[in-house]
Parts: structure tokens; C-alpha cells; sequence
């Protein structure tokens, strides 16, 4: 039962940050752009898909970026063999100072790019498609806000935008697993 636990500690560690930076970031992202296409095009602008995808990956390589070395000391902890009786890393913080130490510092971004990759369609379809689809029932209903979504559409849209960034970058995260392994 163990094994299915290894590098749930650094993952509990790095979600928080990761979730805050993430949403923070998208509301200021797709707020800046929303002001420059209401001085530029007028004030009846809105974010389109696309922009919604652009500030959501965006917001996304920020998030990833600030806790890269925890996620990628979380995938060693979750694939270490401890066939000896003793694990190489004992946890989160003594897995990031042996890497560092043993293989330099520049080891703890190793698979950055493919997941700086994986995190623009991943994220940037999570935000786009959930905001969308979240437009799509507004209108179709002729409600005044999505404040009026009912709780099961929300968790709807959100199980089905999360679906879609997940199965695109999918293969994104097996080479970025394999990279850091």
C-alpha cells in the first residue's frame, strides 16, 4: 500500500503553490488582455477561445515553472526501487540536495521544456475549453451571468475540459516523466 504513496508528500507540497500561481496568474493574464482589446477594439470586447488559451497556458508555464524542482524530485520518489530496504532519496527535501549535489543544480529543471510544452495545450485547454463551454450554456439558456450555472454543468464542463487538455498532452508527460527518471 506504500508503494502507491511514494511522492504524494512533494506532490501535496507542490499543488498548493501550483494551484494558486495558476489561478492568480490566469485572472491577471486574461484581465490584461481583455483591457488591451477593450482600448483597441472597443468596449465590447471579450476573450475569445483563443486568448482564453493563451492566458491559461501562460499562467500555466508560470505555475509549472515556480515548483519544477519539487515536481521533478516527486517523480523520482514515485518510481525509486527500494529493493536494497533503503530508498536513494528519504524524502522531498533530501532528494533535491542529492540531485543538486551529485548531478548539479541544473539537474533539478531536467524535463522543463517538455513540460513547459505539455503545460501550454494542458492548462490552455483546461481554462479555454471550461470558460466556453461556461459561455455556450449562458447564452443557450439566456442566463444573465455564469454565476447562474447550476453546480452538476460546472462540474460537467469542468470533468470534460479537463479531459480534453489531458488526452492532448498526454504523450507530452511521458516524455517528461522519462526525462526525469
Amino acid at each position: 500500500m506504500r508503494g502507491l504513496f511514494k511522492g504524494n508528500g512533494a506532490n501535496c507540497l507542490r499543488i498548493v503553490p501550483n494551484s494558486a500561481v495558476k489561478f492568480f496568474a490566469y485572472e491577471h493574464i486574461s484581465k490584461a488582455i481583455l483591457g488591451f482589446q477593450k482600448s483597441n477594439f472597443g468596449p465590447e470586447a471579450e476573450l475569445t477561445p483563443v486568448t482564453r488559451l493563451w492566458a491559461g497556458a501562460c499562467a500555466g508555464i508560470l505555475a509549472m515553472s515556480s515548483v519544477y524542482p519539487i515536481e521533478m524530485v516527486r517523480g523520482r520518489l514515485s518510481v525509486q526501487a527500494e529493493t536494497s530496504g533503503s530508498a536513494k532519496y528519504r524524502g522531498i527535501w533530501h532528494g533535491m540536495i542529492s540531485i543538486a549535489r551529485e548531478e548539479g543544480v541544473a539537474a533539478l529543471f531536467r524535463g522543463w521544456l517538455p513540460s513547459v510544452i505539455g503545460v501550454i495545450p494542458y492548462v490552455g485547454l483546461n481554462f479555454s475549453v471550461y470558460e466556453t463551454c461556461k459561455d455556450v450554456i449562458v447564452r443557450s439558456r439566456g442566463l444573465k451571468s455564469d454565476r447562474e450555472i447550476e453546480v452538476w454543468q460546472r462540474l460537467a464542463v469542468g470533468g470534460f475540459a479537463g479531459s480534453v487538455g489531458q488526452t492532448v498532452a498526454y504523450p507530452l508527460d511521458v516524455v517528461r516523466r522519462r526525462m526525469q527518471v
